[in-house]
């Protein structure tokens, strides 16, 4: 369960956060429907409410949910900052080691 719920985020982090695909989603709805489309910020745009959100169908689904799932669930959605400063961390480090093997 801790690590379904922890992928549920890292998941979310790297859709909304790093590819910023609601941002992204937005203008083609626009072309689609033919006028400006703008989705709310909350729920949709906000990786922490996502993880909550899909954390909790998820907890749902499985008829796991429990105080202590809920509580670690509230845990790990509110580190989703955490979660995508550790992504961009990790991607500059491969980056450089990267960068060190080609000059070699």
């Amino acid at each position: 369960m801790i690590v379904n719920i922890f992928l549920i985020a890292v998941c979310c982090v790297i859709v909304t956060d790093v590819l910023q695909f609601m941002e992204n989603f937005e203008p083609v709805l626009s072309k689609v429907f033919g006028f400006k489309v703008k989705l709310p910020v909350k729920p949709w745009k906000c990786s922490t409410c996502q993880t909550f959100w899909l954390g909790l169908l998820y907890l749902l689904i499985t008829s796991q949910l429990s105080l202590s799932a809920l509580a670690l669930l509230l845990l790990i959605s509110s580190s989703t900052t955490l979660i995508e400063n550790l992504y961009w961390n990790l991607q500059g480090v491969v980056g450089t080691i990267i960068n060190l093997i080609k000059l070699y």
